[in-house]
């Protein structure tokens, strides 16, 4: 006898619904929402894009810094157009010497002279349905990291002028492929090693230092940070030194 197959559990309800529904439902969700990133939070839990928290945020009169607005927009178009690049260098290098302006790979031709093969427009479904996760999908909150580091408003600008060299890093361990769940871990310890480095620089009132030579002081030999207070056990710490690891090898690629 055939064993029937279990069913997929559906996704919460307030992951599923549509805009009339999640409006009332954000009514009552909002007073209850502790989080210091508003946005965030009714993104995550309803599960939709910013362009949509945006836009139903304001429907429902709650005011979201337009600075904020701005950063995250434009966080996300670097981003599209990073992919986009990588795209066409992937194309490239795959389809260089068999492709045209029709087909991203030209697999022959008929008795009759025609070409066919995979068209730029299969190609291109082909590298949205892969299966990997994009990178925005990962880190969609780091535009707001230097805010969360603030302690004084000094904090903010130096916090801005580091986020940079964190981004780049998570763009390189993206690409290295890691495991997701290797992924979430080493982007936790990248938002720590920042919050750590701002809080040092705070104590030291030494906001006219290099973030890049604080960086790469903090992570060298393994990684040197003023406090490990977020690192719980020696699995942990092993890990954190691993990743620093590879962050001096980032920034001295």
């Amino acid at each position: 006898m055939r064993r029937k197959k279990k069913s997929k559990a559906l996704p919460p309800r307030h992951k599923r619904m549509k805009r009339p529904a999640r409006l009332v439902a954000a009514k009552s969700w909002l007073p209850t929402c502790s989080a210091k990133n508003i946005a965030k939070a009714y993104k995550n839990h309803f599960s939709v894009d910013w362009e949509c928290t945006f836009k139903e945020l304001e429907m429902l009169g709650v005011h979201i810094d337009p600075e904020h607005i701005a950063s995250v927009k434009t966080s996300i178009e670097a981003e599209k157009n990073r992919r986009q690049t990588r795209r066409g260098k992937e194309v490239e290098d795959l389809f260089s010497e068999d492709s045209d302006e029709n087909f991203a790979l030209i697999a022959g031709y008929t008795s009759g002279g025609l070409t066919y093969g995979i068209s730029w427009e299969e190609w291109d479904e082909i590298l949205r349905t892969e299966g990997q996760k994009e990178l925005s999908d990962w880190t969609d909150e780091l535009a707001s990291w230097p805010k969360v580091w603030m302690v004084h408003d000094e904090d903010l600008e130096f916090g801005e002028k580091l986020l940079p060299y964190l981004e780049g890093f998570l763009n390189y361990l993206y690409d290295l492929r890691l495991p997701a769940e290797t992924f979430i871990q080493y982007r936790e310890y990248v938002r720590q090693l920042g919050d750590a480095i701002v809080r040092q620089t705070f104590r030291h009132k030494d906001y006219e230092a290099s973030p890049i030579k604080q960086l790469k002081e903090s992570v060298a030999d393994g990684g040197i940070v003023p406090d490990h207070r977020f690192l719980t056990d020696a699995t942990d710490l092993r890990n954190f030194e691993n990743m620093c690891n590879l962050f001096e090898t980032f920034l001295n690629g």
